[in-house]
């Protein structure tokens, strides 16, 4: 069964998960930021800075949280990047998300935070990070201050090898960022699904359902198949998988009543 936006639900589902929110911004945060994160503050901000002009963009997971060394609190915004292709202007589109985000703030008379934006890309194409100043050309430091420059976090899945995600500490982290990194690559997701699943957790069926069904919106196959690939799975997850599986084929089957029912009524 096709899900509008499969990347953007699974990205949410995971990282809007404290834990797992944490351990993400522990390993991807540059070093000398994470170090100055009070992570015990972290808080989800239920909000978003995504107005009319930014949706086709990206979406937001927004993170409020303390800095260590002066008791200063910011904000930490994800940014799901949509396209999941390179875009040479997405340098703009964060510069329009922090001013929407500062000049809402400045409406609800409250003071603007500090806002570490956090690009996430997942797509197929080589994409470099780039900043504003980067557009226009001159060494005239007298002309180029005039430029609005800020830094980002860009989160590019493909430079990353397959061997620093398996690495990292939370093993279900792990492989969401596996699935998401060979979404469009069947062969590589149908030969790795007996370890991305064997690193299901043990007590939370509500985010491992999440990543059975975004990895079997991609991947295909039939019953005897499937039974043959799991049978060495320990039996609590072998059965999280099947009972997955059988709930995306009801859903699939009275999605196709659904859909006939409505064809025999346009006809009436």
């Amino acid at each position: 069964m096709k899900i509008n936006n499969p990347h953007d639900l699974l990205i949410k589902s995971i990282l809007k998960d404290k834990k797992m929110a944490i351990d993400y911004l522990q390993n991807f945060l540059p070093k000398e930021i994470a170090d100055k994160v009070d992570f015990e503050t972290l808080t989800l901000v239920e909000t978003s800075y995504i107005n009319d002009q930014l949706k086709t963009y990206f979406s937001d997971i927004i993170y409020n949280c303390r800095i260590k060394s002066d008791n200063l609190d910011i904000e930490i915004a994800i940014l799901i990047e949509h396209k999941s292709y390179k875009d040479k202007f997405v340098v703009f589109q964060i510069l329009h998300y922090l001013s929407s985000a500062w000049i809402q703030s400045i409406s609800n008379n409250e003071n603007p935070k500090l806002i570490i934006p956090i690009l996430f890309y997942h797509g197929k194409e080589e994409w470099k990070y780039q900043e504003i100043k980067d557009f226009f050309i001159t060494a005239d430091d007298t002309i180029i201050q005039y430029v609005p420059n800020y830094k980002y976090i860009f989160n590019n899945l493909l430079e990353l090898n397959d061997n620093q995600l398996w690495a990292l500490e939370n093993q279900f982290l792990a492989v969401n960022m596996l699935a998401l990194k060979h979404f469009f690559d069947q062969i590589w997701l149908e030969s790795n699904l007996v370890s991305i699943f064997s690193k299901l957790l043990n007590n939370n069926e509500n985010l491992n359902s999440k990543l059975i069904v975004y990895i079997f919106n991609f991947v295909k196959l039939k019953s005897e198949k499937i039974d043959k690939l799991f049978k060495d799975l320990p039996n609590l997850k072998k059965s999280e998988v099947m009972n997955t599986i059988q709930l995306l084929k009801k859903k699939e089957k009275l999605r196709a009543k659904l859909k006939e029912k409505l064809k025999q009524l346009k006809k009436l």
